[in-house]
């Protein structure tokens, strides 16, 4: 097989390998940000004990996402930039009574 040919097949592959890549680095962000989560809003006996065992978790799946970044740099990929919100989706709490935002400029400073 000629060498131009052997090497758009790679890309190829490579291109199906850092899609699936980048979806693994996406989930072991979504497992952190779930663990945070949880973390936060324990309660209960247990509540401190789980939080610490959480927070070891946590640790661990940042250096998954680290290890995954660096394969999908290590073969020619880029690794994905979280999507930027115009606007976070904000619990009822973070709103006024007006239901913007706090915090928003529009809001009357009173």
């Amino acid at each position: 097989m000629p060498k131009a040919k052997k090497k758009d097949r790679d890309k190829a592959g490579n291109k199906d390998i850092v899609r699936e890549l980048a979806v693994a680095y996406a989930m072991e962000l979504e497992t952190v940000q779930n663990y945070i989560a949880n973390a936060v809003h324990l309660d209960g006996v247990r509540s401190e004990v789980i939080k610490k065992a959480l927070a070891a978790d946590v640790a661990t799946e940042v250096l998954h996402a680290q290890q995954l970044a660096q394969r999908i740099k290590t073969i020619g990929g880029r690794v994905p930039a979280p999507r930027q919100r115009a606007e976070p989706d904000l619990p009822p709490a973070a709103q006024g009574h007006d239901g913007r935002r706090l915090g928003d400029p529009r809001r009357d400073p009173r």
